[in-house]
C-alpha cells in the first residue's frame, strides 16, 4: 500500500517515544551515505515536511516529550513523507482537545489543497460536516450510500447509520438506585491526590478529564493494578 501511494494514520499512536522525531519518521527506511545512516538528510527532510504542514516543532526532540495532539501531526508527517496520495486518518481526534482538533483540521485542509486524498473515519457527525466533502455510509458489513456532505444534515446521517428513525438520541432510562456500592475515601497516590466519591447500585457514574487528568490511574488504582499510598 505504501509503495503505491495508501499511507495509514492509526488512532492508537503506536510511536518509540523513546526516540526523537526524526527516528519515528524513517524508521525502518533511514537513507544512507555510504555504509552510515545520512542524518543530516533525515533532519533537512523532516524540517522540509514540516514547513509545508506548518508544523512548528523541532524534529530532534524526543516523541515522549509531546503533546497528544503533536505526537498525532508527527505521524501524519511520516504518512506524508511516504509521498501519499490517500492518506486513511482512524478516528484522529478521540484524544484531542478542542484547540488541538481545529489545528488538525488545518493541516487536513493544507494536504487537500495540495490534492492528498484523506479518507476520514470518525464517530463525530459534526467534524464530517465541517471537513467532509462526500460521506458514504455502512452498517452491518453493507455498503448504504455515498452523499454530499453539503445536502445532507445530521439526523439523517444518523438515520442511514442505525437503519431506522431516531426521535430521540439519549433517552433517559429509569433505575431503581438504592444502596452504595462503591465508596471511595480520600484515594492517594504518585498521581492521584484525594479522590472521593460513592457509588450507588442502579447509577452510573462518569469520570470526566482530558489525556493524562488521572481517570485511566484512578480506574486502575480502585482495581488494584496500581498501588494506593493511603485512603
Amino acid at each position: 500500500a505504501l509503495d503505491n501511494g495508501v499511507s495509514m494514520v492509526h488512532q492508537e499512536l503506536n510511536q518509540v517515544r523513546q526516540r526523537n522525531i526524526i527516528d519515528n519518521i524513517w524508521l525502518g527506511r533511514y537513507p544512507k551515505s555510504g555504509l552510515f545512516v545520512d542524518e543530516k538528510k533525515m533532519y533537512e527532510d523532516t524540517k522540509g515536511i514540516f514547513k509545508d504542514l506548518d508544523i512548528n516543532i523541532d524534529p530532534r526532540e524526543k516523541v515522549e516529550k509531546l503533546s497528544v495532539s503533536e505526537m498525532q501531526m508527527v505521524e501524519i508527517a511520516k504518512a506524508v513523507s511516504y509521498n501519499s496520495k490517500i492518506i486513511v486518518m482512524d478516528e484522529p481526534t478521540s484524544a484531542l482537545t478542542d484547540k488541538e482538533i481545529n489545528k488538525l483540521f488545518a493541516v487536513i485542509r493544507q494536504l487537500k489543497e495540495s490534492g492528498v486524498a484523506i479518507i476520514y473515519i470518525s464517530h463525530r457527525l459534526e467534524e464530517i460536516k465541517q471537513i467532509g466533502d462526500r460521506l458514504t455510509v455502512l452498517r452491518d458489513g453493507n455498503y448504504i450510500g455515498t452523499y454530499e456532505v453539503k445536502d445532507i444534515d445530521i439526523d439523517t446521517i444518523i438515520q442511514l447509520m442505525v437503519g431506522r428513525k431516531v426521535d430521540e438520541k439519549y433517552p433517559k432510562e429509569t433505575a431503581e438506585i438504592s444502596d452504595i456500592v462503591l465508596e471511595v475515601r480520600n484515594l492517594n497516590n504518585a498521581k492521584l491526590k484525594n479522590i472521593s466519591f460513592r457509588l450507588k447500585k442502579g447509577e452510573i457514574l462518569g469520570l470526566a478529564g482530558l489525556m493524562g487528568a488521572g481517570r485511566t490511574e484512578l480506574a486502575r488504582a480502585i482495581f488494584g493494578v496500581d498501588p494506593i499510598n493511603s485512603g
